[in-house]
């Protein structure tokens, strides 16, 4: 059994050093350091600067060393993993396609601040206080900041608890508040005003309005076939189909004027709303669109399904009736809708008045 340094060279010049280990009867397995020395150094600062991480490394190999022979040879696949190849695994095991896109585009963050190549036995507080300054210090949305470093904690907590990480780092670096999210919606004369408003693209017409019908999300109506449409014989109609976001089985009761939208029934197989865009084809036809309707709000296909919601709960909806027609895992995503409608109202305080003066008048 052997423990080596070596080093693969990597950008700008430097080398990110790994640990390559030989157990008799085992392949060779390479474990990444997530340290990195100059190829070249130039200076004397750099050259001490190398040699103080090379003799961290080899530290690292003989530990490495020891922990190997104290468990009789065997290399523990997943504490030997980097955090990277651990989220992404992570990502493997979800059924959701949003859900892997969503752990691997963590993995790539990761990468990308330099810290992804860190074996998890070798994560610290500052570096995952390094990661959270990757996205702080960025240019991301605060709520994509939220997303993929709260799908980092809840990496290492999963890795602590698992013991391959023996501190619980989650609980030493604080989370990345959400922010407050606007949420365009459509109010009822603005939905009429855009579909009285002519648009070059009826494709994309019909999938909007389909959308601010029922709630469905651009990825969902893109995929909907006429195998998931469902006649029922009161003449009422349901929709059957696994959301493509969560993956989750959902249906959906649709209404007479939303099933017209889709008109004929063909094959199967067959797309329900056939040649609906990309998302950004859709978006792009959508802000010419209001624009030409006169709406001064920045609408987007996904302000469908925020359209959807808002009408609904204005309309007497019950709000656990609107969370199960969006799929909603819980009321609590509902509420926000409800939250919009109150901000809405404030908007409009003072607007009801007298128009005689409100002084009593003087007894005569």
């Amino acid at each position: 059994m052997s423990v080596e340094v070596r080093e693969k060279p990597i950008s700008d010049g430097r080398l990110s050093l790994y640990l390559q280990i030989y157990v008799r009867g085992q392949k060779p397995k390479k474990e990444f350091l997530g340290i990195y020395v100059l190829a070249k150094p130039k200076t004397a600062v750099q050259r001490e600067e190398n040699t103080k991480q090379r003799a961290i490394a080899d530290l690292k190999a003989s530990e490495r060393k020891l922990q190997l022979s104290q468990n009789g040879g065997i290399i523990h696949s997943k504490s030997s993993l980097t955090i990277a190849e651990y989220c992404r695994d992570i990502g493997k095991d979800k059924k959701a396609k949003k859900t892997q896109a969503n752990w691997k585009e963590t993995a790539d963050h990761l990468d990308k601040a330099g810290i992804g190549s860190i074996q998890l036995s070798s994560l610290t507080v500052q570096d995952c206080q390094a990661f959270r300054a990757y996205f702080t210090n960025g240019k991301l949305a605060q709520s994509s900041q939220a997303k993929y470093f709260g799908l980092f904690r809840t990496a290492i907590r999963d890795a602590h608890l698992a013991n391959f990480i023996k501190i619980g780092l989650h609980d030493r670096v604080s989370s990345i508040a959400r922010g407050n999210a606007t949420k365009e919606f459509l109010r009822q004369h603005e939905l009429d005003t855009l579909f009285s408003t002519p648009v070059r693209s009826q494709v994309t017409r019909k999938a909007f309005l389909f959308s601010c019908l029922t709630g469905m999300r651009h990825s969902d109506i893109r995929a909907l076939k006429w195998s998931n449409v469902h006649d029922l014989p009161d003449g009422n109609c349901e929709l059957r189909y696994e959301m493509v976001k969560t993956g989750k089985d959902h249906i959906l009761p649709i209404g007479t004027q939303v099933r017209q939208v889709l008109g004929d029934r063909k094959k199967p197989g067959d797309k329900a709303l056939p040649d609906t865009p990309c998302i950004q084809t859709v978006n792009y036809t959508i802000h010419r669109w209001r624009a030409r309707a006169g709406i001064p709000k920045k609408i987007t296909f996904h302000s469908g399904r925020h359209t959807f919601a808002t009408l609904a709960l204005s309309n007497g909806v019950p709000l656990k009736v609107v969370s199960d027609y969006l799929g909603h895992s819980s009321i609590t995503q509902t509420e926000v809708y409800a939250r919009l409608l109150e901000d809405e109202r404030d908007r409009y305080v003072g607007r009801v008045n007298l128009t005689v003066p409100i002084k009593s008048p003087e007894k005569g």
